[in-house]
């Protein structure tokens, strides 16, 4: 039987408050956007509230998902996904006045450091401290692995003001995932103990997938153009004999691949998107952190059948980088988002999705991409 740990969100770090017996559930999982599951419960506590945090366990005690209660009807719970216990907003001026104080080397490092301003309670230029917030993550344990050299963009306008941008935290980190390949992993322990969120790019070794394997049904491809084909870079500060804001070059993606100042427009897209970049970062920094190599985007789709010997549920976890052969064609991408069924203790319905197109009006108004 497939249960669920409740840990209170202001004592993330102390025992259970709860055990729940699970009559069914459907989990969603995704590294792009915001995702929502949904848990039927045999009974539901009277002291498990929204905001706590759920921790879905198998019979062997291995945990399958962590999430955020957002409500609670009758014996049905919903969650949405682990990253909304950062949920919020944050001046991103924090970004520059962070990189005055104790400037970093990484980009993982960068981020980490405004994870914890923002989990102290601490807003930007404001002396009010939200204990609220500091009480519900400062006993979260923050910690990186570096491995970006990129650092993450000034909030600075031409003239070098600050803009003063407000951010949701919780869309920022899924942007950070699109931009970079950041993820944020989460550790809950089930009893007293710390919790840790892990900020990485995952490394993992990689699968094949065909659809001539007996246990893979359904590959279906979507494709659509980079939403960026063009890149701009000026100087964001003097640097040797550059003034701040001097014009740098500009990057093109065409079918060739990336070009600098292309003259011909052979292999340009019809629809120019251009994106401006301020930064004193290397060229191919600049360009692996804004531009992607591939003229267009992509998602791919399929159904595991686990009654098989090939694949086990947890080879197909999130950032499993995957090679998938469909119809004489061939797709290198990684899983980034993880749909999967249950009832008492079986599996079923495992939906596995590589690429980033998130091509539904639902996930862009979450993410942010359309006012």
């Amino acid at each position: 039987m497939f249960r669920a740990y409740i840990k209170d969100c202001l004592d993330i770090n102390g025992n259970t408050k709860t055990l729940l017996n699970l009559t069914s559930g459907s989990v969603k999982e995704d590294r792009m956007t915001t995702a929502n599951s949904t848990f039927e419960c045999h009974e539901i506590s009277s002291n498990v509230n929204i905001g706590d945090i759920f921790v879905l366990i198998n019979n062997k005690g291995k945990t399958l998902y962590n999430g955020v209660i957002s409500a609670i009807k009758g014996k049905q719970i919903t969650t949405t996904q682990i990253y909304n216990v950062f949920s919020g907003s944050f001046i991103y001026s924090i970004v520059d006045y962070l990189k005055q104080e104790n400037p970093s080397t990484y980009l993982e490092d960068e981020i980490k450091k405004v994870l914890e301003n923002y989990s102290q309670g601490n807003l930007y230029n404001s002396t009010y401290i939200d204990t609220l917030i500091a009480t519900k993550l400062s006993p979260i344990s923050i910690t990186n692995v570096n491995s970006l050299t990129t650092l993450l963009e000034s909030d600075t306008n031409e003239n070098g003001e600050e803009k003063w941008t407000n951010k949701d935290m919780v869309k920022w980190l899924y942007e950070l995932y699109d931009s970079y390949g950041i993820v944020f992993d989460f550790t809950i322990p089930i009893q007293v103990g710390t919790s840790e969120v892990k900020i990485w790019k995952p490394n993992y070794s990689g699968l094949k997938i065909t659809d001539g394997f007996e246990c893979i049904n359904s590959i279906l491809p979507t494709t659509e153009q980079q939403k960026i084909n063009k890149l701009v870079v000026y100087w964001n500060s003097e640097k040797d004999e550059h003034l701040a804001k001097e014009y740098r070059t500009t990057y093109v993606l065409t079918s060739n691949g990336i070009v600098e100042e292309p003259i011909s427009i052979v292999g340009r897209m019809n629809q120019v998107n251009t994106k401006v970049v301020y930064s004193d970062d290397s060229i191919e920094d600049v360009i692996s952190a804004n531009l992607n190599d591939m003229l267009f985007n992509h998602k791919i789709e399929f159904n595991v059948d686990l009654n098989n010997k090939l694949f086990t549920f947890d080879d197909l976890k999130l950032d499993v980088p995957i090679e998938v052969y469909s119809k004489n064609e061939y797709y290198n991408t990684l899983i980034t988002k993880k749909e999967f069924s249950f009832n008492d203790d079986v599996i079923s319905n495992l939906k596995i999705t590589g690429g980033k197109v998130r091509s539904s009006l639902t996930d862009k108004l979450n993410l942010g991409l359309i006012k």
